[in-house]
């Protein structure tokens, strides 16, 4: 190997400091060959990890120390926490739009095609939001605040997911609606019965 890929080494004084530290938990061999040894042994750990390796072994076992066990702790040690930087990672990182729309869009499309009902939180859901920092279209939930045209903040309802001046809008969409196959269905009763008058 080359200087400059060898892993960082702790001086013979950290070593020696080191198995003073097992020493003081239990037998242990602190000569020039040990520390030789344990220099080589424990290649590529700090001080820090070590000593809380060391540290940790004597509160969990009653066995002599070895830099075998070290490094099992301090390996365990380094992936514990590079799991918890992944987990911390992805907790913040914000969510895409597009895959969440997506997802909504699919989850609209099941409920959809199995002909499942959920009128009370899809009602607003029937047309697109008109807050224009939001403009969810059909089928998708609102971000959860949106501004308005007047620069008021409005935030979505919870339980239906959509901003107040959406469900209005697809209330009076609604409202439209029945009242034009009201006077459709009636258009028919009547030409019905004309019909059978005829």
């Amino acid at each position: 190997m080359t200087a400059a890929h060898q892993p960082e080494r702790m001086s013979r004084a950290e070593v020696a400091g080191l198995l003073a530290l097992v020493a003081s938990y239990g037998p242990a061999e602190v000569g020039e060959a040990a520390v030789s040894a344990w220099r080589e042994a424990l290649a590529g750990y700090s001080l820090g990890e070590c000593t809380a390796a060391v540290i940790a072994h004597a509160q969990t076992s009653p066995h002599r120390i070895t830099p075998a066990d070290l490094v099992g702790r301090i390996r365990a040690a380094r992936r514990a926490k590079l799991d918890r930087a992944v987990v911390r990672d992805l907790a913040t990182r914000p969510r895409s739009t597009g895959t969440q729309d997506a997802a909504r869009r699919g989850m609209a499309a099941v409920y959809a095609t199995m002909r499942w009902q959920r009128a009370d939180r899809d009602a607003g859901l029937t047309v697109p939001c008109p807050v224009e920092s939001c403009r969810a279209p059909v089928g998708v939930r609102c971000r959860r605040t949106g501004r308005t045209g007047r620069d008021r903040a409005e935030s979505r309802d919870l339980l239906t997911g959509s901003h107040p001046s959406r469900a209005e809008l697809a209330a009076h969409a609604t409202d439209t609606t029945a009242t034009a196959d009201t006077t459709a269905g009636r258009a028919r009763t009547a030409a019905n019965t004309q019909e059978t008058q005829a």
